[in-house]
């Protein structure tokens, strides 16, 4: 997910190279059991849950059924919302004020 996080950056850089790199990954639909991830959420100067949006439906993508993407992620980007309209389900595992820690089950 490394790459899923950057991908703007290396759509920038390597172009329609890129495609072919992915495609060797090996990174097939219900390929993977768990993902956990603590996405970007700033562009720029600018704050956006894109990278963030495309790396869950990324993820719901690679995981098999009953496969999980844990999230940790600021209170704010309503990334519980989010998540629950992509895989029908999300748990909120941990809170603060500030940040979440969300499981969503494929």
């Amino acid at each position: 997910l490394a790459l899923g996080a950057s991908h703007t950056r290396a759509q920038a850089m390597w172009g329609s190279e890129l495609g072919a790199l992915e495609s060797h990954l090996g990174w097939a639909p219900g390929s993977v059991d768990l993902i956990v991830t603590n996405p970007p959420f700033h562009l720029g100067h600018s704050v956006s849950d894109e990278t963030a949006w495309r790396m869950f439906v990324d993820s719901h993508r690679v995981l098999r059924d009953g496969g999980q993407l844990w999230v940790v992620g600021n209170r704010h980007l309503g990334y519980h919302a989010k998540l629950r309209r992509l895989f029908g389900n999300v748990e909120n595992v941990a809170s603060d004020p500030k940040f979440v820690v969300l499981c969503a089950t494929r």
